[in-house]
C-alpha cells in the first residue's frame, strides 16, 4: 500500500515549504530499485534519491541538477556504490543543498554518505542513519574505508563517529545513536 505524507522543513536557508514524500507501508518489503525522482510543490523543487545507489546514479543526479535548481535532496535507501555516492555528495555540498531523511525511513552505507553531505541536514522522527566500513566484491576493503573516512571527515563528521564506522565490518551496520545525531547537528523535524 502506498500513501502520501507531508514533511515541513524549516530553516534559515529554507522557507517553510511542503515536500510530498511517498512512503511505503508494510513489513518485509523488498528494497526499492535504484531510483532518482524529482518532485515539485508550489515553486520549490527537490530531488529524491531512493533505493540502491548503482552505476549511473551520479549521471542521472547531474541531469536532474541541470534541469532544476533544488534546495533539498531527499534520501532513503540501503546504500550501494561508494564512489557514486561521494560524487553526488560532493556536488550537494558544493552547491549548498540541504538533505532530508524523512521520518520512519532509513539511510545506510553509501546513502548516509550522501545524506551527511548536506549543507543542512534535516531528519524526521524515527529515521535511522547507518554506517559501516567499505567492501569490494564482498570483502572488507581497507583502502575504501580510508577513502570513506577522509570523505566523512571533510563533511564535518566527528572523528569518534568516523572511527566507529571504520571499525564496523562491511557485513554489519552501525546505526547512529540519538546522541551522535545531535553531535552531527541534525535538524530534527516533527
Amino acid at each position: 500500500m502506498r500513501i502520501k505524507t507531508s514533511l515541513f522543513c524549516l530553516g534559515a536557508t529554507l522557507t517553510a515549504f511542503l515536500l510530498m514524500v511517498d512512503a511505503t507501508v508494510g513489513a518485509g518489503r523488498a528494497p526499492a530499485k535504484d531510483g532518482l525522482n524529482a518532485q515539485a510543490h508550489r515553486n520549490d523543487l527537490s530531488i529524491r534519491i531512493t533505493g540502491v545507489i548503482g552505476p549511473g546514479t551520479y549521471h542521472r543526479f547531474m541531469d536532474e541538477l541541470r534541469r532544476k535548481q533544488p534546495s533539498v535532496v531527499m534520501v532513503d535507501g540501503p546504500g550501494g556504490r561508494v564512489l557514486e555516492a561521494m560524487m553526488i555528495g560532493t556536488e550537494i555540498r558544493r552547491r549548498g543543498i540541504s538533505t532530508v531523511l524523512p521520518g520512519n525511513h532509513s539511510c545506510a552505507s553509501a546513502c548516509a554518505l550522501i545524506y551527511l553531505s548536506g549543507a543542512k541536514r534535516y531528519i524526521g522522527p524515527q529515521a535511522s542513519i547507518g554506517l559501516h566500513s567499505a567492501a569490494n566484491h564482498g570483502r572488507d576493503d581497507e583502502s575504501g574505508t580510508t577513502m570513506m573516512a577522509r570523505y566523512l571527515s571533510g563533511m564535518g563528521v566527528p572523528s569518534a563517529i568516523v572511527k566507529k564506522m571504520a571499525a564496523t565490518p562491511s557485513s554489519g551496520i552501525r546505526w547512529l545513536t540519538a546522541a551522535e545525531q545531535r553531535t552531527l547537528g541534525l535538524q530534527r523535524q516533527n
